[in-house]
């Protein structure tokens, strides 16, 4: 069985009020906008439509919203930019408010800032909240 591959997807998308699209490889081939894509994301909010771009990134939104403007994808493409970053802070701040303690390299970039974590490279010392050095929960 082959999957039906479209030439134009205008009639499909008229039916949905939000397109959810990848950005690696669908807006972006790694160094640049693919100017396709963008146009027909950009059509479709023409149309009334949503753009919401997702991201396996692990920064903030912020943080690839800048990497896509040095792409050239044009912020008139897209409504709103969802990164697993963005989805992993919301989670630690909803579920271990002040308990999380968050390991990177030295030198390494937080990522998780404004989520209530703390950030140490390996061997220093820390921890969230008001515990101070207190030992992690075991729940993490």
């Amino acid at each position: 069985m082959s999957v039906p591959v479209l030439k134009q997807a205008g009639d499909l998308l008229a039916r949905y009020d939000v397109l959810i699209s990848d950005v690696w490889g669908v807006v972006h081939d790694g160094l640049w906008a693919l100017e396709p894509a963008c146009e027909a994301l950009m059509a479709y909010r023409e149309r009334g439509g949503a753009v919401v771009l997702l991201s396996n990134a692990p920064g903030p939104s912020q943080q690839v919203a800048g990497l896509l403007d040095a792409k050239r994808v044009p912020r008139e493409a897209w409504d709103r930019l969802v990164t697993s970053g963005d989805v992993t802070r919301a989670l630690i701040a909803q579920s271990h408010p002040n308990q999380a303690y968050h390991m990177r390299r030295p030198g390494g970039g937080g990522g998780l800032a404004g989520a209530g974590v703390a950030g140490a490279a390996p061997g220093g010392a820390g921890r969230l909240g008001p515990g101070g050095g207190e030992p992690l929960s075991p729940r993490l």
